[in-house]
C-alpha cells in the first residue's frame, strides 16, 4: 500500500527508457501560477503520471519556470514559488474588493492568472518600453477631496484630453469604447479586454467580476472582463461605464477587483467609497451641464439620451436621480421596467469570434503590442521571447505579420 501511494504521488520524468520520479506536489506547485496549467501536455502528465524531459523543458520554458527547479528540494521550490507570488501580486490587494450596486463580493483569486500575466507585461514595458515618467493619471484624484464630484470628473477629462463631441459622435458604442481606451493609452494607462478563453491565461467562464485595476507607477493596467456567459448586460455601453469606474479608481490609487450592477437604485442611496467612485464616473460620462431633464420624462426619451452618452439607460437613470434631475419614484419605476425587460430578454451564448491576432491585441492592449514590436525591431527582444510574452505562444512565426497589421 505504501509503495502504491508513493507512486501515485510522483510524476516520472523520462529520458529514452529511463525515468526519474519527482514529487507530484512540486510539479503541481510550480505550474499553479502559470497559464500552462490549462494546456494538454500538463493535463496529460497529471493523468498519466509521466512526462518526457524534453516535453517538461518545453512546457517549463513556455511557463517561464527554470526547468531545473523540478528536481530541487521541495522546501526550495516552495520558497521560490512564495517569493514569486509575493512579487507578482503586490499590485493588487489580496482580500480587497469593491462592490458597487451589488450585494455580492469578489476576490482577486477569480482572476489570479490574468492579473499575474498583466503584471508581467508591466515589467516588460519597464524593461523594453523606454524610461517613462510617473503616470499622470495615477493619484490625480483624492478620495478625500475638496473638489466636487463634477469638478473631479472634469479634471480627469482634461488630463485625458477627452473630447466629448468626438466620443458621443462615434458611430457606435464599440467605437466609443475604442476611443476611450485610446485616450487612456496616450497617458500610459493600458486596458486589457477579455476575449475567448483559448487566448487568455485562464478560463473566464465562471468569473463574476466586472474588472480589475493593477498597480504600477508608470504603466497601470485595467482588466475589463468579457462578462459572464449568462450576462448579456456586459455589452459595449455597459463596458464603457465599467471602464470609467475603473479609470476613476486608477486616478484614486485604488487597486482592486470590482463588481457593479447599474440597475439597483438602493445601492446608490448609500454614501461610501465605492459610490463616490461611481459618482465621479457617472459625472465623467454624463456631465451635468449636458443633461436635459426635459428629454427624460419617458423611458423612450431615456433610451435615446443613453445612446447619446454611450451608456446604458439604467446608468443614465441613476445619474439623473442622484443629480436631482429626476424624482426617485420615476427613477425606480424606470429601473424596474428596464430590469423586467432584461430578465425576459432571450439569453444568448453567441459573442462572436475574434481572429487570433485581434484577440491577442485586444487582451494584451494595442499599445503594449506596438511597443513590444518596437523592442523586437530594435533587437532588444528575441522573436521567441516576443511570442511568449505577447502571444502566450498562441501565434506561430508567420502570424506575427497579421498581429503587426492588427495594431497599426
Amino acid at each position: 500500500m505504501g509503495q502504491i501511494s508513493a507512486a501515485s504521488e510522483c510524476i516520472t520524468v523520462t529520458v529514452d527508457r529511463e525515468g526519474v520520479d519527482i514529487p507530484k506536489s512540486v510539479f503541481l506547485h510550480l505550474f499553479e501560477q502559470s497559464f500552462k496549467k490549462y494546456s494538454a501536455p500538463y493535463r496529460d502528465a497529471i493523468d498519466k503520471g509521466r512526462i518526457s524531459l524534453s516535453e517538461l523543458q518545453k512546457l517549463a520554458h513556455k511557463a517561464e519556470i527554470p526547468w531545473c527547479l523540478f528536481f530541487a528540494p521541495e522546501e526550495l521550490v516552495n520558497e521560490q514559488v512564495r517569493h514569486k507570488a509575493q512579487e507578482l501580486r503586490k499590485g493588487v490587494p489580496r482580500r480587497d474588493s469593491i462592490s458597487v450596486g451589488t450585494r455580492g463580493s469578489v476576490d482577486v483569486s477569480e482572476v489570479d492568472l490574468i492579473v499575474m500575466d498583466l503584471m508581467r507585461k508591466q515589467a516588460k514595458l519597464r524593461e523594453y518600453g523606454g524610461k517613462a515618467p510617473d503616470n499622470k493619471i495615477l493619484g490625480l484624484l483624492q478620495k478625500q477631496s475638496a473638489l466636487s464630484t463634477e469638478d473631479q470628473a472634469q479634471l480627469l477629462a482634461d488630463k485625458l484630453d477627452f473630447s466629448y463631441p468626438q466620443f458621443q459622435q462615434c458611430k457606435d458604442a464599440g467605437a466609443a469604447l475604442d476611443y476611450f481606451i485610446s485616450r487612456l493609452a496616450a497617458q500610459n494607462v493600458l486596458v486589457s479586454q477579455g476575449v475567448e478563453d483559448q487566448f487568455m491565461p485562464q478560463s473566464t467562464r465562471d468569473i463574476g467580476c466586472s474588472g480589475v485595476t493593477i498597480r504600477d507607477k508608470c504603466y497601470p493596467y485595467i482588466y475589463l472582463t468579457r462578462g459572464r456567459h449568462d450576462d448579456h448586460q456586459e455589452v459595449p455601453r455597459r463596458k464603457i461605464f465599467t471602464l470609467a469606474l475603473l479609470t476613476v479608481l486608477i486616478a484614486q490609487k485604488q487597486f482592486s477587483v470590482v463588481e457593479w450592477n447599474d440597475g439597483n437604485p438602493e445601492s446608490f442611496e448609500i454614501e461610501s467609497e465605492g459610490v463616490l467612485a461611481y459618482g465621479i464616473a457617472a459625472a465623467f460620462l454624463m456631465p451635468r451641464d449636458r443633461l436635459n431633464p426635459g428629454n427624460l420624462e419617458t423611458l423612450e426619451g431615456v433610451r435615446e439620451a443613453a445612446k447619446h452618452f454611450q451608456v446604458t439607460p439604467s446608468a443614465l437613470v441613476v445619474r439623473c436621480a442622484r443629480s436631482q434631475l429626476m424624482p426617485w419614484d420615476r427613477a425606480t419605476d424606470f429601473l424596474d421596467q428596464l430590469r423586467r425587460e432584461f430578465q425576459s430578454a432571450p439569453k444568448s451564448e453567441n459573442r462572436g469570434r475574434h481572429k487570433p491576432e485581434n484577440a491577442i491585441a485586444k487582451f494584451a492592449n494595442h499599445e503594449f503590442v506596438r511597443r513590444m514590436f518596437d523592442a523586437l525591431d530594435a533587437g532588444k527582444l528575441s522573436e521567441s521571447e516576443f511570442r511568449l510574452v505577447v502571444t502566450h505562444n498562441k501565434l506561430v512565426k508567420r502570424q506575427l505579420l497579421d498581429l503587426r497589421k492588427a495594431v497599426e
